[in-house]
């Protein structure tokens, strides 16, 4: 059975967009081998390939003499990127050599892309050893570059050991960036503001995100870029002076093959605080039967250069970088002709994602063609245009065992980001998606500690399904900076943090019950890691609005809160037993209201209050955004002439 082999170029753009549902478990218990194989040829032929690879998958554990039907699981999971299943599925048909003749190539790769790299080795040696096909020859070059490639993994994996570090231990974006889907194309502005590429709404979309201390806000679309309806588009880059942003919109072309894109380089200009709609480069430089990708900018003191990734005629095969230049003291984007930047760079395999330092004349770029860790490698190679020295694989831990592209310096030396679909903990268990990772400065990433426990319902009546976990920097005056926040689902919570202050907290929030705030200090930790259970009391029932408001006479006379005559509102955010207004938790609604408490008598309890606002809307808004900054339960109350009436609800 012959199925087509993917171009890579929409392997970092489309890969996530393709999943089909999953048919409900008692209709696939049903389901004969026959009709698990005639599903799967259906997905696969619509590149749902993630999907095909279970069900070529289902069939063949119903008919395991039909061995084609493992060996198209497998070729399905090495088109997503799963090389654990890949591999799995490979390794039951890698030495049935007359049959399928590449398998256990296929398996050796996905061996390799694990960092399994011994037994890669292995594979590839037997494979080459055995193989009889007409493109040995050819295919004996390649399998000897990747058993260098798996020698030069085991040497970097000891250089690591040695460090007593990890490929690893790099840092992940968190969820405010990354998602279950692909992010790609990371576009630093400046140290605290960060452009990236995603395909979390079906398509691939820019995306902005802004640095709040150690954490992120909400990735959104840039209010002030245009929109773009219909077309898939990013791997874009700011022209120096951020005047100009260069970037690609693309197009779905299934007759090129399964995941294949046509995509052409736009630009937009800046016109005040907005942007312009966006402007087709010229035909010379997207050619029709080509795709034209990722550029990127830079100047000198008289030219505007582009380095852009094609693969159009006249390179050395593949995907290769090409550049072009214009005038600064032109106003038209009237670049010169593309030139290929020559074998010195380019090979016959694919070079991509392309990022130059001009100030120390470095560029760095992504390829598959040079002896590598995994299957993309980041690599760099000094010199300018038309004088180059030597390329050079980057290492481990900006390269790993899987793919790392799109490797850009943050402005003024501020840290590196990347691009990587390698496994990380248990934020991200699967290669099957791109993320994007984070460098910081010089040798910070060495040394991480790793914080966890387990959550428990302190009376033991109930399993506690979800909570918040928010992780402090603490100084020696009592001040705690927030450095993360989690959303956990289960019973355990799990921190990783670079090991660069003494003191830090953790807070645990559960709905219904009291939140646990506890400090610890990594100075005291005898090795890195730190087991902290943590219990939680559920909320007693004077803390709920029933109870609350049985109280409201009785408040009177005794509440720090403030009076006003007439109507008016407080947003409540919770009660507590013990208050400190120092908490670190209230500094994300500071400047919501006035942070106000209420004591209720005879109850060990103090309401916390944000207040005052004198209409419905105002105190709308409010409950929105403190909901929103940590405080879901939160909920307003309604005030006349300073006598508390209770809960006021809004309708959604």
């Amino acid at each position: 059975m012959n199925k087509l082999h993917l171009n890579p170029v929409g392997l970092f753009i489309l890969t996530a967009l393709f999943f089909l549902a999953a048919l409900p478990l008692e209709a696939q218990k049903e389901m004969s081998w026959k009709k698990h194989y005639k599903l799967a040829e259906k997905l696969y032929d619509k590149a749902q390939y993630a999907e095909a690879a279970r069900h070529y998958k289902k069939a063949w554990l119903k008919k395991p003499k039909k061995h084609f039907l493992v060996y198209q699981a497998g070729l399905s999971y090495r088109i997503v990127k799963d090389y654990l299943n890949a591999a799995d599925a490979f390794q039951h048909v890698k030495d049935l050599h007359k049959k399928f003749p590449k398998a256990e190539w296929y398996y050796a790769d996905a061996l390799k892309q694990v960092g399994r790299y011994a037994e890669a080795e292995r594979a590839y040696a037997d494979f080459i050893g055995t193989y009889r096909g007409p493109d040995k020859k050819q295919l004996a070059l390649k399998i000897e570059r990747e058993i260098k490639g798996c020698r030069l993994g085991l040497e970097e994996l000891a250089k690591l050991e040695q460090t007593g570090t990890s490929w690893q231990k790099i840092q992940h974006l968190d969820h405010h960036v990354n998602s279950p889907h692909t992010e790609f194309s990371p576009i630093p502005f400046n140290e605290q503001v960060l452009y990236f590429s995603s395909t979390r709404s079906g398509r691939a979309q820019i995306y902005r995100a802004e640095k709040i201390g150690n954490s992120w806000s909400n990735a959104t679309l840039p209010s002030t870029f245009p929109q773009i309806p219909e077309d898939h588009y990013g791997n874009g880059f700011f022209s120096p002076d951020h005047e100009r942003f260069f970037f690609t919109q693309c197009k779905s072309v299934e007759s090129w093959g399964g995941l294949t894109t046509r995509c052409a380089i736009y630009v937009i200009y800046r016109i005040g605080a907005t942007w312009s709609l966006p402007v087709r480069l010229r035909d010379y430089i997207n050619l029709k039967e080509a795709t034209t990708t990722q550029p990127f900018a830079f100047h000198t003191d008289t030219e505007e250069i582009v380095i852009f990734s094609s693969n159009r005629p006249g390179g050395e095969g593949g995907m290769d970088l090409w550049y072009m230049s214009r005038p600064l003291s032109s106003d038209d984007m009237d670049f010169s002709v593309p030139v290929n930047l020559g074998p010195s760079i380019n090979t016959p395999g694919n070079e991509i994602t392309p990022w130059y330092d001009a100030e120390n004349q470095l560029l760095y770029f992504s390829s598959d063609g040079y002896i590598s860790l995994g299957g993309y490698d980041i690599f760099r190679i000094p010199g300018s245009f038309g004088n180059w020295g030597e390329v050079e694989n980057v290492g481990m831990p900006i390269n790993s065992p899987a793919d790392d592209m799109y490797y850009v310096e943050v402005p003024g030396g501020a840290g590196t980001y990347l691009v990587s679909n390698r496994s990380y903990e248990e934020e991200k268990l699967f290669t099957t998606d791109e993320d994007i990772f984070f460098i910081p400065p010089s040798g910070k990433y060495q040394t991480y500690v790793e914080v966890s426990g387990k959550i428990y319902d302190k009376e033991g009546k109930q399993q506690i399904p979800y909570f918040q976990a928010f992780l402090y920097i603490c100084e020696k005056n009592g001040q705690c900076t927030l450095l993360e926040d989690k959303e956990f689902q289960g019973d355990e919570y799990r921190f990783r943090f670079p090991k660069e202050h003494d003191r830090y907290a953790i807070e645990i929030s559960a709905p219904g019950y009291r939140s646990n705030y506890f400090e610890f200090s990594t100075s005291d930790l005898s090795s890195n890691q730190l087991e902290l259970p943590v219990h939680l009391t559920r909320k007693e029932t004077e803390s709920t609005h029933s109870e609350l408001e049985k109280n409201d006479e009785q408040t009177q006379g005794i509440s720090e809160a403030e009076r006003h005559v007439g109507i008016y509102y407080k947003v409540q955010l919770i009660a507590v037993t013990k208050h400190n207004p120092h908490h670190p938790r209230y500094k994300a609604v500071l400047g919501l209201g006035e942070l106000q408490t209420e004591s209720v008598p005879g109850k060990k309890v103090v309401r916390i209050l944000m207040g005052d606002y004198f209409s419905e809307e105002e105190a709308k808004a409010a409950l929105r955004q403190i909901r929103e900054s940590g405080f879901p339960d939160a909920f307003v109350v309604k005030y006349r002439d300073g006598k508390r009436l209770g809960t006021f609800a809004f309708e959604n």
